[in-house]
């Protein structure tokens, strides 16, 4: 009773915690921390952007000042009959002066409209990094959700071809007992026994190894589901680099270092500023009462760069030959991802032609594994060939799974390569 209790809790464990590949996929672009990166970026460049923004507007200044000088200007006049001479200053050794204003510019040979779109242009390219890391974490789940997938099957066919060697050890070990067979007979069915239970041991460790991986990518632990065949066609998933993040990356840079340019070619032109000031001080603007007034300040300024020793040019060169390093890049990208596609085609298109030829062996071990057991029964075949039909037949069912897997991992790929959305991936 209480086994039957624990297998009830055990499978109702299994499909409570256990989630689809599409919610793995979905796990994943919503905890890892990639792609958690990749949103504060996005976050980062917004904020950047506003603050472009804010740097065009004119700013509100508050000014304090307080000084002290040794000498004033100071006007002698002599003497004259009936007067005594007398000395006037001209000016005030301390003054102290208070403000708050408006500084705004006017003109900065279109600076500021290129920042903007520079900056705006940012937000682009980081939204652009965002969908690229999403589609590579999306793949990398695939892939281990699909290697966890591998290995339980894996462990499951061992298991079967375990049963069947304990079940002929069992019958081996009462027709030795009767004289029927030899006792070496025995040893060979174990020692194949034991390799299984190697292996399975092994496919628990890698499994384990591959369980921690899809944690960490997905932020969650839940089971895996079994493994259903997803042999959909290659050709739904037609190649688009204009949809490819990477390729619609290096386009952004280009656009970027264009603006560049524009804000390079921009210190050409002068820089115009205008002022508007409240100020209130001693002396202020009347230095012979020097007494405390409240005055009125507006001021235009100009300032040209008329020559910086070629500075701005080499900008220039640097900036343009940065525009042709980016264009190479871009072209070298487009081939490496164009063929990449292909190769993922091509090897698709094998995978489904060599299914056949796996799922053919694997009837035929089927059938060479019955006639076997009922030769075996008889005595006309050795446990050898026993042990050897029930090896082909493990074999042939474990390369027939993989390759179903294969072409699993290559539809992913292929919608991977083609610039599809993670949405339209299939995933089933």
């Amino acid at each position: 009773m209480k086994l039957y209790i624990t297998l009830i809790y055990v499978l109702l464990n299994s499909f409570l915690f256990a989630q689809s590949l599409q919610e793995a996929v979905a796990e994943a672009l919503e905890n890892n921390d990639l792609v958690n990166a990749g949103r504060q970026a996005v976050v980062e460049a917004q904020y950047l952007e506003r603050s472009t923004f804010a740097g065009t507007l004119p700013t509100l200044d508050f000014t304090g000042s307080a000084r002290y000088v040794t000498h004033v200007p100071e006007i002698d006049f002599p003497a004259l009959p009936g007067l005594s001479g007398q000395s006037i200053t001209l000016g005030s050794k301390d003054t102290y002066e208070v403000g708050i204003g408006l500084n705004y510019t006017l003109f900065s040979g279109f600076a500021q409209t290129a920042s903007e779109q520079l900056a705006s242009e940012k937000i682009i390219l980081a939204r652009l990094s965002l969908l690229a890391n999403q589609k590579e974490i999306a793949l990398k789940t695939v892939q281990l959700y699909r290697g966890v997938q591998l290995l339980d099957i894996a462990d499951l066919i061992l298991d079967a071809g375990h049963k069947r060697l304990n079940l002929q050890f069992d019958r081996l070990k009462i027709a030795v007992q009767n004289g029927y067979s030899l006792a070496v007979d025995t040893l060979s069915l174990k020692l194949s026994v034991l390799k299984i239970e190697q292996r399975k041991s092994d496919i628990a460790v890698r499994r384990a190894n591959l369980v921690e991986l899809l944690q960490i990518a997905t932020g969650k632990n839940f089971q895996v589901l079994p493994f259903e065949a997803n042999l959909g066609k290659a050709l739904d998933s037609p190649f688009n680099p204009d949809k490819n993040e990477q390729i619609r990356k290096i386009d952004s840079k280009e656009k970027q270092l264009d603006i560049k340019n524009d804000i390079i070619k921009s210190s050409y032109y002068p820089k115009i500023g205008l002022q508007a000031f409240y100020k209130y001080g001693k002396p202020g603007l009347d230095f012979i009462k020097d007494e405390w007034m409240d005055y009125g300040v507006l001021a235009v300024g100009l300032q040209w760069n008329l020559w910086s020793w070629s500075t701005h040019r080499n900008q220039l060169e640097a900036n343009n030959a940065k525009m042709l390093q980016v264009g190479f890049e871009k072209n070298s990208l487009k081939e490496q991802v164009k063929t990449s596609y292909e190769k993922s085609i091509r090897n698709y298109e094998h995978a489904q032609k060599s299914l056949a030829v796996f799922q053919m062996g694997n009837k035929l071990a089927r059938q060479k594994m019955k006639i076997i057991e009922t030769q075996y029964q008889e005595g006309s075949v050795s446990t050898t060939d026993y042990n050897l039909a029930n090896q082909e037949l493990i074999e042939t069912e474990l390369d027939l799974k993989k390759q179903m897997i294969e072409i699993s991992l290559k539809i992913s790929e292929i919608d991977f390569y083609s610039g599809k959305p993670v949405s339209e991936w299939r995933l089933n």
